[in-house]
Protein backbone atom coordinates (compact mmCIF):
# COMPACT_ATOMS: atom_id res chain seq x y z
CA UNK A 1 0.00 0.00 0.00
CA UNK A 2 2.75 2.48 0.97
CA UNK A 3 4.23 2.14 -2.68
CA UNK A 4 0.94 2.55 -4.75
CA UNK A 5 0.65 6.17 -1.73
CA UNK A 6 4.23 6.97 -3.01
CA UNK A 7 3.13 6.77 -6.71
CA UNK A 8 -0.46 8.49 -6.34
CA UNK A 9 1.90 10.98 -4.97
CA UNK A 10 4.56 11.39 -7.49
CA UNK A 11 2.13 11.51 -10.14
CA UNK A 12 -0.22 14.20 -8.50
CA UNK A 13 2.95 16.28 -8.25
CA UNK A 14 4.28 15.77 -11.57
CA UNK A 15 1.03 16.62 -13.22
CA UNK A 16 0.57 19.89 -10.91
CA UNK A 17 4.36 21.10 -11.77
CA UNK A 18 3.08 20.17 -15.39
CA UNK A 19 0.49 21.75 -15.54
CA UNK A 20 1.89 24.96 -13.43
CA UNK A 21 0.39 25.06 -10.48
CA UNK A 22 1.32 25.66 -6.45
CA UNK A 23 -0.33 23.14 -3.74
CA UNK A 24 -2.96 25.65 -3.32
CA UNK A 25 -3.65 26.25 -6.69
CA UNK A 26 -4.52 22.89 -6.87
CA UNK A 27 -5.99 22.51 -3.46
CA UNK A 28 -8.22 25.28 -4.33
CA UNK A 29 -9.37 24.05 -7.88
CA UNK A 30 -10.10 20.27 -6.31
CA UNK A 31 -11.90 21.86 -3.52
CA UNK A 32 -9.30 20.20 -0.92
CA UNK A 33 -7.20 21.57 1.66
CA UNK A 34 -3.52 22.56 0.87
CA UNK A 35 -2.09 20.30 3.58
CA UNK A 36 -4.14 17.44 1.79
CA UNK A 37 -2.48 17.70 -1.70
CA UNK A 38 1.17 17.83 0.18
CA UNK A 39 0.51 14.70 1.91
CA UNK A 40 -1.13 12.77 -0.86
CA UNK A 41 2.24 13.97 -2.93
CA UNK A 42 4.45 13.09 -0.11
CA UNK A 43 2.07 9.89 0.40
CA UNK A 44 1.67 9.82 3.65
CA UNK A 45 -1.86 9.99 3.41
CA UNK A 46 -4.27 7.71 1.18
CA UNK A 47 -6.64 9.76 -1.14
CA UNK A 48 -10.54 8.45 -1.45
CA UNK A 49 -12.02 7.55 -4.70
CA UNK A 50 -13.67 11.23 -4.67
CA UNK A 51 -10.82 12.91 -4.20
CA UNK A 52 -8.79 11.17 -7.24
CA UNK A 53 -11.59 11.38 -9.49
CA UNK A 54 -10.98 15.24 -8.30
CA UNK A 55 -7.78 15.57 -9.26
CA UNK A 56 -8.44 13.85 -12.39
CA UNK A 57 -10.71 15.78 -13.04
CA UNK A 58 -8.60 19.14 -12.52
CA UNK A 59 -5.17 17.96 -13.83
CA UNK A 60 -7.09 16.56 -17.27
CA UNK A 61 -5.42 13.09 -16.82
CA UNK A 62 -7.56 9.62 -16.64
CA UNK A 63 -8.17 9.05 -12.74
CA UNK A 64 -6.28 5.75 -13.40
CA UNK A 65 -2.95 7.70 -14.28
CA UNK A 66 -2.47 9.00 -10.72
CA UNK A 67 -2.45 5.45 -9.86
CA UNK A 68 0.31 4.24 -12.08
CA UNK A 69 3.78 4.70 -13.40
CA UNK A 70 2.55 4.58 -16.71
CA UNK A 71 0.31 6.68 -19.06
CA UNK A 72 -2.65 4.84 -19.18
CA UNK A 73 -4.15 4.69 -23.31
CA UNK A 74 -1.91 3.95 -26.17
CA UNK A 75 1.46 5.37 -25.22
CA UNK A 76 1.69 2.77 -22.95
CA UNK A 77 5.34 0.96 -22.89
CA UNK A 78 6.93 3.31 -25.13
CA UNK A 79 8.52 5.81 -22.56
CA UNK A 80 9.15 8.97 -25.17
CA UNK A 81 5.56 8.42 -26.77
CA UNK A 82 3.97 8.67 -23.56
CA UNK A 83 6.25 11.46 -22.22
CA UNK A 84 4.70 13.57 -25.42
CA UNK A 85 1.31 12.56 -24.43
CA UNK A 86 1.61 13.74 -21.07
CA UNK A 87 3.15 17.36 -22.03
CA UNK A 88 0.83 17.27 -24.90
CA UNK A 89 -2.34 16.95 -22.26
CA UNK A 90 -1.38 19.63 -20.35
CA UNK A 91 -2.17 22.05 -23.54
CA UNK A 92 -4.90 24.37 -24.50
CA UNK A 93 -6.69 23.09 -27.77
CA UNK A 94 -5.12 26.36 -29.91
CA UNK A 95 -1.51 24.43 -28.38
CA UNK A 96 -2.40 21.36 -29.52
CA UNK A 97 -3.79 22.44 -33.15
CA UNK A 98 -0.14 24.19 -32.89
CA UNK A 99 1.29 21.25 -31.76
CA UNK A 100 -0.33 19.12 -34.64
CA UNK A 101 0.61 21.05 -37.82
CA UNK A 102 4.03 21.09 -36.58
CA UNK A 103 4.37 17.35 -36.30
CA UNK A 104 2.31 16.90 -39.41
CA UNK A 105 5.03 19.08 -41.23
CA UNK A 106 7.66 17.27 -39.88
CA UNK A 107 6.27 14.03 -41.05
CA UNK A 108 6.29 15.14 -44.43
CA UNK A 109 9.73 15.39 -44.28
CA UNK A 110 9.87 11.74 -43.17
CA UNK A 111 11.07 9.47 -45.79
Amino acid sequence: MDDLLKICGRQVSFHRRRHGMTQAELADRASLSVDMIAKLEVGTTAPSLRTIGALAAVLHVDPAELLTTQVVGLASGRPVLSELVSRIQGLSDDQVLFVKGVVEAALRRVP
